[in-house]
């Protein structure tokens, strides 16, 4: 086994950025250099008015294409190694936590998120459980609620009317009975009144009940501290995508993704210039250019 390998919690910070670079200084820095002299080169020309000047031109961009292709195949060879023990390290790594916790909701579920989503559609069915128990015990307390201010009208208006006989009695006999009747009344409704509140007090808290959060309801721990709720998930997919409203989409869509777009269109149409193919707010066609070979 190779004993440098940093081990778990090795804290030793390698530059492997700088080493590398250092190591492409040294072995290619002669790829830079012709590349200098070719721009050098090219400096001295700011317009082309004849044909020797042609010519030459012609020559230079020649030559530095060919640099270029030469510099992209070093690119390409010193490339490959990194880029595919890049590829193992990804696939190893990114296969053990892909079995386990897919890092791509696009790609096939892990056993975590198997098992999320039976959890998911348990809560879902104890969410939708709770939340009928709530609503009808803030349905029944409601009624309740009504109720107990009817029985408030009912008292205050019954205590209105013992009050209106008592001040209407003729002998002080029937007064005195009357003024009994009415005191009684007025207890009864004050205590109906006392019952209405409170039937309000319950109505108004039953009703809060029910506008409960699902991560509210469904918060739990387990023994050993995981804690459990639930909440949202953000999600946007496409269901039919010729019935996409475009102009809604029109200030999402980035102009790379227009300009792929446009050129797939122009491509269709063998990127004809006639007019009835021709869209707005853009154009396409064929037009002259220069060629070196």
């Amino acid at each position: 086994m190779n004993s440098n390998i940093p081990g778990i919690g090795d804290n030793t910070q390698v530059d492997y950025a700088t080493l590398e670079t250092e190591r492409l200084e040294s072995e290619f820095n002669y790829l830079r250099d012709t590349a200098s002299n070719l721009k050098s080169e090219a400096a001295a020309f700011v317009v082309v008015d004849d044909p020797g000047t042609k010519s030459k031109v012609m020559s230079l961009i020649k030559r530095m294409r060919d640099h270029a292709k030469s510099v992209l195949g070093v690119h390409e060879i010193e490339k490959m190694p990194h880029y595919r023990r890049g590829q193992a390290v990804d696939q190893f790594f990114f296969s053990i936590a892909d079995d386990l916790a897919r890092r791509d909701r696009k790609a096939k579920p892990g056993e975590a998120d198997r098992l999320n989503q039976l959890l998911t559609d348990y809560d879902l069915r104890e969410l939708a459980k709770e939340q009928e128990r709530r609503r009808l015990i803030a349905e029944e307390e409601e009624r309740k609620r009504r109720a107990a201010e009817q029985a408030r009208l009912k008292a205050e208006q019954e205590a209105a009317e013992a009050r209106l006989k008592a001040e209407r009695a003729r002998t002080e006999a029937t007064r005195a009975a009357k003024e009994e009747e009415a005191r009684k009344a007025e207890e009864a409704a004050a205590q109906a009144r006392v019952e209405a509140h409170v039937a309000e007090a319950k109505a108004e808290t039953t009703y809060v009940d029910t506008l409960a959060k699902p991560s509210d309801i469904m918060r739990t721990r387990t023994d050993d501290g995981t804690l459990g709720t639930m909440g949202t998930e953000d999600f946007a997919e496409i269901t039919n995508r010729n019935e996409l409203d475009l102009e809604k989409l029109r200030p999402y869509i980035s102009v790379a993704a227009l300009e792929i777009a446009l050129r797939a269109y122009a491509k269709a149409n063998s990127y004809s210039s006639d007019p009835s193919v021709q869209i707005a707010g853009a154009r396409f066609g064929k037009r002259p250019k220069s060629r070196v070979r």
